[in-house]
């Protein structure tokens, strides 16, 4: 009497989908956290600002995305404001 198996009736089951690439849908509230860490260079005196690694002796932790960083934050270095750093290309 009909078939068995279970499941609903008129519904065809194909397994569990495949698993969900998060990084590929921006809606997900994780998103910033797989977005790429970018890297400036003081154009005074080349110091990097990295990141990824942020400038824990100045008060700026790991993580911290460059538009972040406050806006009276100076280069560690030379003294230089923010406007004297550039976006790193690679």
């Amino acid at each position: 009497m009909g078939r068995s198996g279970g499941g609903v009736a008129g519904t065809v089951s194909h397994g569990s989908p495949g698993p969900m690439n998060l990084i590929e849908f921006d809606f997900t509230p994780y998103a910033p956290l797989y977005a790429p860490m970018k890297k400036y260079m003081c154009l005074i005196c080349g110091h990097i600002y990295d990141e990824a690694l942020g400038d824990p002796d100045t008060g700026v932790p790991p993580g911290t995305k460059w538009e972040d960083v406050p806006p009276n934050w100076t280069c560690p270095d030379c003294g230089a404001r923010k406007e004297d750093y550039e976006l790193m290309e690679f």
